[in-house]
């Protein structure tokens, strides 16, 4: 089985989809290439509706022993990446790792998992997605003190999680670059959006 020439390390607080995207651009392979060398069903065919599970449970479709040896990093460290480890707390029962899925767990609906939300500065620097920010509430980047966006601030199309064609600094949708606002205050800024975490 090949292994990426260029072993790329995990951003903090990266998201797994995030850390294969960027692995898959240096290394010049696309996602569906490196589908076929990880997927847990030998000749599966590849959605893109399948990114949202490997952030969440990637055992659900992805066999993370290979996972692992491509990238170069240990299934504890790609686990890391997701919300596996928060969904076998949540669980109660034992249940087999491939059938545990993020809607059956108490808790599922603080995290959004329908559309993306990046920090635009922070995918230009070629930092990714950070896990976190798929938590709702979270709004704001500390790194660059930026707001999260959802949704093109040009078109207003919003980011799906299965388009992960805004890695590259442009909409999907209308191919302009992405930019994000500067918050000025970070307590004004939470004072305004409401947050639980003011």
């Amino acid at each position: 089985m090949m292994k990426f020439t260029i072993r790329l390390k995990p951003q903090d607080g990266e998201s797994l989809s995030s850390y294969l995207f960027r692995c898959c651009q240096v290394n010049r392979i696309s996602f569906e290439s490196l589908w076929r060398l990880i997927c847990l069903s030998k000749g599966s065919k590849f959605y893109r509706s399948h990114m949202r599970s490997w952030d969440s449970n990637p055992y659900t479709h992805l066999d993370l022993e290979k996972t692992a040896y491509v990238t170069g990093q240990s299934e504890e460290v790609l686990e890391s990446l997701t919300y596996y480890l928060l969904i076998r707390k949540l669980t109660t029962s034992e249940l087999d790792k491939t059938t545990i899925y993020l809607e059956s767990v108490h808790g599922c609906e603080y995290i959004n998992r329908k559309s993306r939300k990046i920090c635009a500065e922070c995918v230009a620097q070629g930092e990714g997605h950070k896990l976190i920010w798929n938590i709702k509430g979270v709004d704001y980047c500390e790194k660059h003190q930026s707001l999260l966006i959802d949704s093109c601030p040009n078109c207003k199309e919003s980011f799906e999680y299965s388009n992960a064609s805004f890695f590259e600094g442009r909409c999907p949708h209308c191919e302009k670059i992405i930019i994000t606002e500067r918050c000025k205050s970070t307590e004004l800024f939470l004072m305004k959006k409401n947050s639980p975490y003011y």
